[in-house]
């Protein structure tokens, strides 16, 4: 998940357009290109856009969150495996 994907899923939840979710923080074309991963918004203007749109910190940031938890439990359950195989095969 990257930034830009989660403003378009917020964004398209909310069903504004590109103009009405950044409007008066960013210029419609730098949001686009932020949410198709041209561009890199920093953290006031992301703030900024989520603030005005009514979305809290956590339920943005939440999304990463449990990816990162399902990654750590993907690795820790491969790493297992692996150790497992790696005993047997001694």
């Amino acid at each position: 998940m990257t930034i830009g994907k989660q403003l378009r899923e917020i964004r398209d939840s909310l069903n504004l357009t590109q103009k009405e979710m950044c409007a008066g923080v960013v210029t419609e074309s730098f949001y686009s290109r932020v949410e198709n991963r041209k561009s890199e918004i920093n953290i006031d203007d992301l703030l900024a856009i989520l603030k005005q749109n009514h979305v809290s910190i956590r339920d943005f940031f939440g999304v990463f969150d449990q990816s990162m938890q399902r990654s750590a439990a993907f690795n820790i359950a491969a790493f297992s495996q692996l150790l497992i195989i790696a005993i047997l095969h001694g």
